[in-house]
């Protein structure tokens, strides 16, 4: 199972997204804001992000220094959003309000790219020491 760390400061927001996402066999984890997301983030555990702040520049500068940084998917309103993601990293960006046809495709894409990192350490250390040997 997926653990995403939904950022969302607002509260029935969050028990949307959290119904949603929990409904599609992700594990949610919730933050009711940036700093708290990069507090959770540091902890470790997180497979994807899905974030929902205006400015998500301290998240992106938060990746940078983990060694094994979990992508993130940004949703926003605003105007320079699209650019701004690209340049900070996320893994995708979605315009909001979102609707029922986005959540799909969020959950999709925190699927694709939240591959449990529990599940590939262990695979890819199995698949370094058999092909050595």
């Amino acid at each position: 199972m997926c653990t995403v760390l939904l950022v969302q400061a607002d509260t029935a927001s969050t028990l949307r997204w959290r119904a949603e996402l929990a409904s599609r066999h992700f594990n949610v984890i919730w933050a009711p804001g940036l700093q708290a997301g990069i507090r959770r983030l540091r902890q470790g555990g997180i497979d994807a992000i899905l974030v929902d702040e205006p400015d998500v520049q301290d998240l992106a500068d938060e990746l940078t220094t983990l060694a094994d940084s979990p992508p993130f998917v940004w949703l926003s309103s605003s105007p320079s959003a699209p650019r701004r993601s690209v340049e900070l990293g996320a893994a995708a960006f979605f315009p909001k309000p979102c609707d029922a046809y986005d959540v799909e495709a969020i959950a999709e894409r925190l699927r694709l790219f939240g591959t449990p990192r529990a599940v590939e350490r262990p695979l890819a250390r199995a698949t370094t020491s058999s092909s050595v040997g």
